[in-house]
């Protein structure tokens, strides 16, 4: 089995190897130590001990590290290898949530719950993480990613998989779930913004998990395989849990929804930018039907200039009439058809849709990536 094969693997890369074990029910104690790469061993000591001995488990090697290395004068493991050591301590602290004694170096490793292990990946200043104990087989915790990508931290069976897998895609799965819901009650203009995809982006999850004869995709298990319907135990949110997961930073929340809602709108913003933002050529100009443009519009006088909207084609042959007693060079024409739509209540969606809008933003010269808020900027537009 996968467990038998670590410890030979060990006890043949280990200058010695040690194993002690004792059971109280057989008032036994067992104790053997192999040598040179498992070449030789001891005979094993087995002694008699009381009946309220504790029962308990040692192994205890000296890595070889000239072969672990292949360097014949190495003395010591890299630090790497001794930095991902020390984390492995941390990951059993925190899986076993003080139900085992944890010592690094003879001092006591402190983790008093799978989320205390969890918040050390965070910064001390980031936003809260929502943690649910589902039951004794789940604890997860959700909060808003610090990076603008996806953030996991996730375990089966004490074991770290880094890549996650189906345990994490069942949260997520469920968590996206409840976030769109959340947009498409409070803003639906911006549902179609905010996919799966997106939201995923913003989320840390962190997951713990006991599965039943787990499945993996490779000998180094870094990603789950097991099907949901073979976990062996029951993995759906609270609704006391996804409500918190919702709430906003106001509320005391992870701010994760308005997020994701900020998100959504600067990709809408983006795609209004491709229908109708940016500088318009003359030609963009002169296929915009009906437009009698100012000769001096967008050139350096630009901001001398003067739409005239008209409501319909009479009222702008009108216009057109008048502007031949005082010039065509600062004034422009552009007749409208009907209502025309109120942007400050329109979605970007229909803003883009809507044929006038575009068209007016053209012939003006709006650039949405400007606030216009100061006379330098507002020099630069066509009228």
């Amino acid at each position: 089995d996968d467990m038998g094969s670590v410890q030979k693997l060990t006890n043949i890369f280990s200058k010695s190897f040690t194993v002690e074990t004792l059971d109280s029910r057989k008032q036994l104690k067992y104790r053997q130590t192999w040598s040179s790469n498992m070449t030789n061993a001891s005979s094993p000591e087995i002694v008699e001990v009381p009946a309220d001995a504790t029962d308990y488990t040692c192994v205890s090697f000296v890595p070889d590290v000239a072969r672990l290395t292949n360097d014949a004068s190495a003395l010591s493991i890299s630090k790497e290898d001794y930095a991902l050591m020390c984390r492995r301590v941390l990951d059993v602290a925190g899986c076993s949530a003080g139900r085992l004694r944890v010592t690094l170096n003879g001092v006591d490793v402190t983790m008093g719950s799978f989320p205390d292990y969890a918040r050390l990946y965070r910064k001390q200043d980031s936003l809260p993480v929502c943690f649910d104990a589902i039951n004794s087989r789940w604890t997860v915790g959700v909060g808003l990613s610090e990076t603008g990508s996806f953030e996991m931290v996730s375990f089966v069976n004490g074991m770290a998989t880094s890549r996650g897998g189906t345990h994490v895609n069942s949260i997520l799965q469920q968590v996206i779930k409840k976030i769109q819901e959340k947009i498409e009650k409070t803003d639906p203009e911006l549902v179609q913004m905010a996919s799966q995809g997106v939201i995923r982006r913003h989320l840390f999850v962190s997951v713990a998990a006991l599965i039943e004869n787990p499945t993996f995709d490779s000998q180094m298990k870094e990603c789950l395989t097991s099907s949901p319907a073979d976990f062996g135990s029951s993995f759906s949110l609270s609704e006391s849990f996804i409500k918190s997961v919702l709430q906003s930073e106001e509320e005391g929340g992870p701010g994760i929804v308005e997020e994701i809602r900020r998100a959504a709108q600067s990709r809408q913003q983006a795609t209004l930018l491709k229908v109708i933002g940016g500088k318009t050529s003359k030609r963009q100009l002169l296929s915009i039907p009906k437009l009698e443009d100012a000769h001096h519009a967008g050139t350096k006088s630009g901001s001398e200039c003067t739409l005239i909207l008209t409501e319909g084609d009479s009222a702008k042959a009108l216009a057109v009439a008048g502007l031949e007693v005082i010039g065509r060079a600062r004034y422009g024409v552009f007749p409208l058809r009907g209502k025309l739509l109120n942007v400050r209540e329109a979605a970007v969606s229909q803003m883009a849709k809507n044929a006038e809008v575009t068209a007016l933003c053209a012939i003006i010269g709006l650039d949405f990536d400007k606030t216009y808020e100061t006379i330098e900027e507002r020099r630069k537009l066509r009228y």
